[in-house]
């Protein structure tokens, strides 16, 4: 066994366990008797936990595991956040910010993001070159993540807005 596919291999067992502990988290929060809304993000964490390890595990599907991986990074992010603006307490501090918030599972979320970026970099690299060249915001540079992240929540937070 190659090095590289060695790495591959570690990386996407990190990956799915990243987003394995992440489902149980949050099915923990959201289970699927309470509400008929927490299916959504039931089936979201079985694409997370099943469907995109298998896509990494391939070459010809690496590119769709690593928008997935990255879109449902970005979704999880903004409703999230959107959670945590809505349930400020009256009394804010920089610690209750940060410890008594969903902050940290942002966190744990974006670790799935970056341990999928270093498995498509994996994938798209010979040897010492750097694995992206190019415009900073056309795909699959990391600023096409910043556009989307940026695009979506404002797309979102006008649509909380307005209806």
């Amino acid at each position: 066994m190659l090095q590289k596919q060695h790495i591959k291999i570690l990386l996407i067992i990190g990956l799915f366990l990243v987003s394995l502990g992440g489902w149980f988290l949050h099915y923990r929060m959201h289970p699927i008797a309470r509400d008929a809304a927490n299916f959504i993000p039931f089936i979201a964490g079985i694409i997370s936990v099943v469907l995109v390890p298998i896509l990494f595990s391939f070459k010809k599907t690496v590119a769709y595991g690593y928008v997935i991986n990255g879109m449902i990074v970005i979704v999880g992010t903004i409703i999230m956040g959107h959670f945590v603006l809505a349930t400020l307490p009256r009394k804010l501090s920089f610690s209750g910010l940060i410890l008594n918030s969903l902050f940290p599972y942002i966190v744990i979320l974006w670790t799935k993001f970056v341990i999928g970026k270093a498995l498509f970099d994996l994938d798209r690299m010979s040897s010492t070159e750097m694995p992206h060249k190019g415009r900073f915001f056309r795909y699959p540079n990391m600023g096409w993540w910043w556009v989307h992240l940026i695009t979506l929540s404002i797309v979102y937070g006008l649509g909380h807005w307005l209806w």
